[in-house]
C-alpha cells in the first residue's frame, strides 16, 4: 500500500482532490490532508509519503518553495503540482525541481486517473524508502531530537545545547533549509499529534492540548485555527460526520456495481 497527502489551502478542494484521484484503484491510501504547507511539513519531513499532491499557489509558502525545502532535506515523495495556470515559468521550475507532473486546474477525472497509474508504476519500479534517512549535518539531528521532544516545554536553545551549536545558527538553518522557524516546525508536529487525537479518541479538547505541550487551552485554540483553518471542535466534527459517512457510501458504491 501507498501512501498520499494532499495539500491545498481551500478544504473544499482537498475534498474534490480526494474525490477525483482513484487512490485505492492503485493501492494508495490518504494518509493526511493539511491546508497549508507549514501544516504539512513537520508530518511529511517526519514520514515521508511516497506521493504528494499540492496546489502550487498557497498563501504563506507556494507548492513550489515546499517542492524545493523537500529535495533540499533527500525527502524523494513523487510530487503532483496542481496549478490554475498554464505558466511556462511554473512548469520549467517545477521539473527543474524534479516534480513528478504539473496538472491544470480543474482536475480532470480521466487525467488524474492516469496521473495515479502512473505513480503506481514508479513506485513499483522503484520501491521507496518509508523513514527518511536524517543526515548527520546539524539540521537533521534537530529535527530527529524535536520530532522525539515536541510534546515538551522545547526551545531552540535547549537543542542547540544539546547539539553544542549557537542557536542563532541553528535557527539560521531553519529558516535557510526548511523557509520556517523552530517554532513553526515545532507547532506543525504538535498540530498534527492533535489532529490525529481529535479524529481517534474521545479525549476533551483541553487534555489534547497539554498532551501535545501545550499549557494553554486558548493558546492551543489560537494556532489550531491559524495552521489549519479550524477550531478544534470544528475539526472533531468533520471527522466524525466523515466517519458516520463512511459507510453508506461504501454501500452505494457497491449498490452500483453490475
Amino acid at each position: 500500500m501507498f501512501h498520499a497527502v494532499l495539500i491545498d489551502d481551500e478544504p473544499y478542494t482537498l475534498e474534490d482532490m480526494r474525490a477525483s484521484f482513484p487512490f485505492s484503484k492503485y493501492a494508495f491510501t490518504v494518509t493526511g490532508m493539511y491546508t497549508s504547507a507549514e501544516e504539512a511539513l513537520g508530518p511529511v519531513l517526519s514520514d515521508p509519503p511516497d506521493l504528494i499532491i499540492t496546489d502550487i499557489r498557497m498563501q504563506a509558502c507556494s507548492g513550489l518553495e515546499l517542492t524545493q525545502i523537500l529535495r533540499r532535506n533527500s525527502v524523494q515523495s513523487l510530487i503532483v503540482l496542481l496549478s490554475a495556470y498554464q505558466d511556462f515559468a511554473y512548469v520549467q521550475e517545477a521539473f527543474r525541481q524534479g516534480v513528478f507532473y504539473y496538472m491544470l486546474k480543474p482536475i480532470d477525472d480521466m487525467q488524474a486517473g492516469e496521473v495515479i497509474r502512473r505513480a503506481s508504476q514508479a513506485l513499483k519500479e522503484h520501491p521507496p524508502e518509508r523513514k527518511r534517512k536524517y543526515s548527520d549535518d546539524a539540521l537533521g539531528k534537530a529535527l530527529e531530537y524535536i520530532e522525539n521532544n515536541y510534546t515538551s516545554s522545547l526551545q531552540v536553545e535547549d537543542v542547540a545545547a544539546m547539539l553544542y551549536i549557537n542557536k542563532n545558527y541553528l535557527s539560521d538553518l531553519f529558516s535557510r533549509r526548511l523557509g520556517v522557524t523552530f517554532t513553526q516546525y515545532r507547532h506543525s508536529l504538535r498540530i498534527q499529534d492533535a489532529k490525529r487525537r481529535l479524529a481517534q479518541t474521545e479525549e476533551g479538547i483541553a487534555d489534547i492540548a497539554y498532551a501535545v505541550g501545550y499549557n494553554s487551552e486558548s493558546y492551543f485554540w489560537s494556532i489550531f485555527k491559524r495552521i489549519t483553518g479550524k477550531t478544534p471542535q470544528q475539526y472533531r466534527s468533520e471527522m466524525m460526520a466523515r466517519a458516520e459517512s463512511q459507510p453508506s457510501e461504501t454501500l452505494q458504491k457497491t449498490d452500483l456495481r453490475p
